[in-house]
């Protein structure tokens, strides 16, 4: 789906051929004079406007980069920490947008709006401070809630972007069929399937559910599902660059750095999905606390959104926009397969779950998805 974010969200439906037009013609004008930070702010109010803040945070802050090495412009600059207050609003991000606005307030005191908007922000801080108290946690906890932020999200048909492919991404039973043809794979013979979940609450919840096909033995390998976009906070000295397992005693070497992989499968699908954007580069300090904090309250976060922004950079570098991979290409192996290690089934109060072996809770270990069956029935 294409998404349009924000918290609010305009009561008129966004027209999307004129938007498109609009876009393009803004990036245009960046792509000629990308030095010129007037570009910025018009595409970051634009997109500010039709309900995308996060795009308009990037774009303001870097017009407002653009101006810090320009003579003295107050108009230009004040147009920037509008924008960019508005858009940091827009994204939930209360905390930046207080000092955002007490830095506009420092270097023009006498600017009211700076004064309301900072006063206002603190306040709001305050109130959220003594909700997150609440809710229990370590003092750096309840203060890391603080720097939360999030957006709201409407979706749209694919067709309607002329550069996003027509596929769809909700539970449609045309997706249930793409993955259990994924499944099958060059023989044709597979050992499970994906269906509609026997634990779903009603007839109307989607939830899915992964089933075997015939009767599994104890010990038995059904499925192993290696994926492009487990992280791990606090990696082994000896782990694999993408699940984080435990090396071998020869471990797969990458052929352009000195990251290693515990099978070939790994350092395969490394490399065709994220690896070549991250080969070289230092991004340890996303595992350290933020200033302020003295541990991460939420590790996690920054190192998955690293792997899905490497993901599409190395994606838009090596094919034209209207050929991007499907989303569903950071599953697959180069034989289509979807892979796992073990499944055990769990207890489950419903006996069709319990003789079909259906997985309620698989176990994510190391970035894959790891689950056992056991003929007892016990974990």
């Amino acid at each position: 789906m294409v998404s349009r974010s924000g918290t609010t969200q305009s009561q008129q439906p966004l027209d999307l051929r004129m938007f498109e037009s609009a876009l393009r013609l803004f990036d245009d004008q960046i792509n000629r004079s990308s030095y010129d930070a007037n570009h910025w702010v018009r595409r970051g109010s634009f997109m500010r406007e039709h309900g995308f803040p996060e795009i308009a945070v990037g774009d303001a802050f870097k017009a407002k980069l653009l101006l810090d090495r320009e003579p003295a412009n107050l108009e230009a600059r004040k147009a920037v920490y509008e924008i960019l207050g508005q858009a940091l609003l827009g994204c939930h991000c209360h905390w930046e947008a207080a000092e955002l606005w007490e830095e506009a307030l420092k270097q023009y005191p006498r600017w009211g709006m700076a004064g309301e908007k900072a006063t206002d922000l603190r306040e709001l801080l305050r109130r959220k401070e003594a909700a997150a108290a609440s809710l229990g946690g370590t003092p750096q906890e309840q203060k890391d809630r603080l720097k939360d932020g999030g957006v709201f999200t409407v979706n749209y048909r694919w067709t309607e972007f002329s550069w996003t492919p027509e596929r769809s991404l909700t539970r449609s039973s045309k997706l249930v069929a793409l993955i259990n043809e994924e499944l099958r794979g060059k023989d044709g013979e597979t050992t499970c399937y994906l269906a509609r979940s026997t634990l779903a609450a009603d007839g109307n919840d989607d939830m899915l559910g992964m089933f075997a096909s015939h009767e599994m033995q104890n010990g038995e390998c059904i499925l192993t599902d290696r994926t492009a976009t487990g992280v791990c906070s606090t990696p082994a000295p000896n782990s694999c660059a993408n699940c984080y397992a435990s090396l071998p005693d020869t471990p797969q070497q990458a052929p352009c750095c000195s990251e290693a992989f515990c099978s070939p499968e790994c350092l395969n699908l490394a490399m065709k999905t994220y690896h070549k954007a991250l080969c070289g580069k230092d991004f340890t300090w996303l595992q350290r606390p933020t200033v302020g904090l003295s541990h991460n309250a939420s590790p996690l976060r920054p190192l998955l959104m690293l792997r899905f922004l490497t993901t599409g950079v190395q994606n838009l570098t090596l094919r034209p926009p209207t050929h991007r991979a499907p989303a569903t290409a950071l599953q697959q192996t180069p034989h289509r397969r979807l892979h796992a290690h073990r499944i055990r089934r769990y207890p489950s109060q419903d006996p069709r779950a319990a003789r079909r072996g259906h997985l309620r809770q698989p176990q994510l270990r190391h970035g894959c998805l790891t689950a056992h069956m056991d003929a007892s029935g016990e974990q």
